[in-house]
């Protein structure tokens, strides 16, 4: 069955403003579609909320307030909103940045684990958007591999962009108008191999509940499995109540500081996680090797045989053509110098001469002695 004949919206104008060419992805609570947006004639991606999910006054004024508080987001990592709204027959809608790309879940699933490096490349991407929407006072809630895309432009491999800022935070806040209608299924908001324990057991949130499902995605991306599995109600006990093992018990080649960074962004307690977007990119910064550490090497050598020189400046120091230490000269110990000099000069003849004079004398006076006699 061709899409079109599948999906209804496929090859018609949706609220007289876009085009809709083919469907990109659907979910539960609608689709997202590849449209032209008309009156810019450009590409979008047009994510359309079913309007059976969406039947009470309050959550359109919610869904509102959600976009325009994602709209405010201004990251590179994150995807540009241009349009929002809902239409007459009550579908609510988000026009977006349209991308080309792959998700992570399909770069994991063509490609397994990623290199720890670039596995840590993406990670710190994804903690800048965090962070950007975290000033907005937005949180995720639903971050996870289908939600990340990666982008490779010139120059730029692995561009990331962090999908649905708003969207989760708008459907958890709506499900308190409509339980039975917004739980997918009965289940608890959320995907449970990505949620915080603090989220399963209903407690408030932050921005460290962000974190570690940051966490439990780059646990995902080194190893190629997620920390815990099982159904989803043992997934989310795991979650509250067990420690993940290890990533390196997984791959051995892990370096420390990545499988550290993991293990500290998945912490049980939220007090005991990197407190923001920040901390996380320091855990994500690779350690210099002691080899890639440069010593401290003076810009001047000093000749280790020269004694100590003090109270002078660097400025009094030799150039850099001579390793020596040399001070300013001082014109009074020139003078002194000068003049030990001369007295050594006229003082060694004036004894010789002397000396000569002394034995003259002292030849004359013996040879009057032998003649008196």
């Amino acid at each position: 069955m061709s899409q079109a004949g599948s999906d209804p919206l496929v090859g018609r104008t949706f609220d007289g403003r876009y085009a809709i060419h083919s469907r990109i992805a659907a979910g539960g609570m609608g689709a997202i579609y590849r449209a032209q947006q008309l009156s810019t004639k450009r590409m979008v991606a047009l994510k359309v909320i079913r309007e059976s999910a969406m039947s009470k006054p309050n959550i359109v004024k919610r869904f509102t307030r959600e976009m325009r508080a994602t709209a405010a987001i201004d990251h590179p990592n994150t995807v540009e909103v241009y349009d929002f709204g809902q239409t007459e027959d009550g579908a609510l809608f988000l026009a977006m940045e349209l991308l080309e790309g792959r998700t992570l879940s399909q770069v994991i699933k063509d490609e397994g684990p990623m290199d720890p490096e670039r596995a840590a490349r993406v990670a710190t991407q994804i903690a800048l958007a965090l962070g950007a929407a975290h000033r907005e006072k937005i949180l995720h809630r639903d971050l996870k591999p289908s939600n990340i895309m990666l982008v490779d432009m010139p120059g730029q491999p692995d561009l990331v962009k962090v999908l649905d800022f708003g969207i989760a935070r708008f459907l958890e806040s709506a499900r308190e108008e409509d339980l039975e209608a917004l739980t997918m299924n009965g289940r608890v908001m959320g995907t449970p191999q990505f949620m915080a324990p603090e989220q399963i057991t209903q407690k408030p949130l932050s921005s460290a509940s962000d974190m570690y499902a940051l966490g439990v995605l780059l646990y995902l991306m080194v190893t190629g499995r997620a920390p815990f599995r099982g159904k989803p109600l043992e997934i989310m006990q795991q979650h509250v109540q067990k420690a993940p093992r290890p990533p390196v018990m997984y791959r051995s080649e892990l370096p420390v500081w990545l499988n550290s960074a993991i293990l500290a962004m998945m912490e049980k307690d939220p007090a005991k996680r990197p407190v923001d977007a920040e901390a996380v990119v320091e855990l994500l910064k690779r350690p210099k090797a002691p080899d890639d550490v440069p010593t401290a090497v003076p810009d001047r050598q000093v000749n280790s045989l020269q004694p100590p020189v003090r109270d002078h400046s660097l400025g009094e120091l030799a150039g850099p053509e001579d390793s020596t230490v040399r001070t300013q000269p001082n014109p009074t110990q020139e003078t002194s110098a000068i003049t030990a000099g001369k007295v050594a000069m006229v003082g060694v003849p004036v004894l010789l001469l002397v000396v000569l004079l002394g034995v003259g004398a002292a030849a004359i006076i013996l040879w009057a002695i032998v003649n008196m006699a």
